[in-house]
This record gives C-alpha cells, sequence and structure tokens, in this order.
C-alpha cells in the first residue's frame, strides 16, 4: 500500500511539474483504467486516487483532455463517494510561471521535457501496475 501511494503523490507531483506531453500519457485510456482500479479499492490509496481524479477533472475540463472528467463521471455514475477536499492543504494543480527569467547557462541545451517524459511515462505505468498488483496479492494473501 505505501508504495501505491508514494507512486500517486509522485504521479500527482509530475501531473503538477510536467508539460503538456505528461498530461496526455495520464489521460490515455490505458492509465485511466488503471486510475479507476486504485479509485475503487479501499483505503489510502483509494481515497489518494479519488482525490486525484477529482482534482484533474476540475483542472482538465477546459485544457483538451476531457477524459479526466469521463473518469470522473463514471465513477460518480456508479456510487463512489469521493472524500472530501482539503482545500487548505492542497497545492493548485497549475501554478503560474516564474515573475523572473530562468538563468542562462552554458553547454548544451537541452530539448524540452516533451520527448524524455513521453518516453519515461509508459515506464512509471508499469511501475504503478506493479505496485498495485503487490498491492492486490498482500490484501489476498492477508485475507487467507
Amino acid at each position: 500500500a505505501n508504495v501505491a501511494l508514494l507512486a500517486l503523490t509522485l504521479l500527482e507531483t509530475c501531473m503538477k511539474n510536467c508539460p503538456e506531453a505528461f498530461h496526455d500519457q495520464v489521460a490515455a485510456k490505458d492509465f485511466q483504467s488503471d486510475i479507476t482500479r486504485l479509485a475503487t479499492g479501499r483505503g489510502e490509496v483509494a481515497a489518494k486516487a479519488l482525490s486525484l481524479v477529482e482534482m484533474w477533472a476540475d483542472a482538465f475540463q477546459s485544457e483538451g483532455h476531457p477524459q479526466f472528467g469521463q473518469t470522473y463521471a463514471s465513477l460518480r455514475s456508479k456510487g463512489v463517494l469521493f472524500p472530501p477536499r482539503d482545500m487548505g492543504s492542497a497545492a493548485p494543480l497549475f501554478t503560474p510561471p516564474p515573475s523572473a527569467a530562468p538563468a542562462v547557462t552554458t553547454g548544451a541545451v537541452q530539448p524540452a521535457g516533451g520527448a524524455r517524459v513521453e518516453r519515461e511515462a509508459p515506464v512509471f505505468v508499469q511501475n504503478l501496475r506493479e505496485a498495485d498488483a503487490e498491492q492486490s496479492a498482500e490484501k489476498a494473501k492477508n485475507r487467507n
């Protein structure tokens, strides 16, 4: 459970700080299915997944990613109850750009993070799936 919870926290951080290419990967149907599966579980992992689904539905409703809203609506239509929001502790999904220009460095210029994110997002998805499988196996073991 701790691994899955940490993976969701990392996912939240990436969604807040990575470019649109990362958002596109998270909005993909397979990834949304994984989030839905986590959200319909129990405990802290499900609560965190539900919180993220609701946050993304709000944040991306006008950003060209209707998948987030569709996932939220689907869960609501199934009677899933979302945890109450703690407005005081949550940082906004989108933060304003820095007011000062970033420092210029010498040396090779790295391409925008989009290309790297597109390569790394499937690895993150696989790690999240493995954490989910470990959590399911642990639950089954504890039931017996």
